[in-house]
């Protein structure tokens, strides 16, 4: 009997209860913590998602900056990056990736095969809604761009050089 009441004030509790998240974070950059990563910001490059550090960004151009907001509507990242040409300014401005490859990039609404909606921010951590549940499959593999060392981000990457990695808008203490 004691089950049964639990189980039914459970589902009743989850059916009122309001979704996880914070409904709107605005101007937040994100950054990327994991095993020898502390705390790299996200930047763009060409239309891409990398993770560099300061002394790469210097050299490597064209390196932009990107501010993330997510608002509860379609729980998309709008994106808003300095520097950008005219050209530049009207499209891909949504963070999403690429739902074959798993790169992560800069998009428009209309991206075919890109998922740029389902974002959710849980404390500060980044998370996207999968199958009705929060994930957090991020991960970085070592590239060079340029003749530089930088790291791509990607969804649930599986190459064997494939790192999984925190996303949020903590920066790191030693900036």
């Amino acid at each position: 009997m004691l089950i049964q009441t639990f189980a039914i004030f459970t589902a009743a509790l989850g059916a009122v209860a309001k979704p996880l998240g914070r409904p709107v974070v605005t101007d937040e950059h994100l950054f990327a913590y994991g095993k020898n990563i502390s705390g790299l910001p996200i930047v763009r490059v060409k239309n891409g998602a990398y993770l560099m550090d300061k002394e790469s960004s210097a050299i490597v151009a064209p390196i932009r900056n990107v501010t993330f907001s997510c608002t509860t509507e379609n729980r998309t990242l709008q994106t808003v990056t300095s520097g950008q040409t005219e050209q530049e300014a009207g499209t891909a401005n949504l963070f999403g990736f690429n739902t074959t490859s798993g790169l992560a990039m800069f998009a428009d609404l209309e991206s075919a095969g890109v998922t740029t909606q389902g974002f959710i921010f849980f404390g500060d951590m980044l998370f996207v809604e999968v199958d009705k549940k929060m994930a957090a499959k991020w991960t970085v593999r070592p590239v060079q761009i340029e003749g530089h060392s930088m790291f791509e981000v990607s969804w649930n990457s599986t190459a064997e050089d494939a790192m999984p990695i925190q996303l949020n808008t903590n920066a790191p203490m030693h900036e």
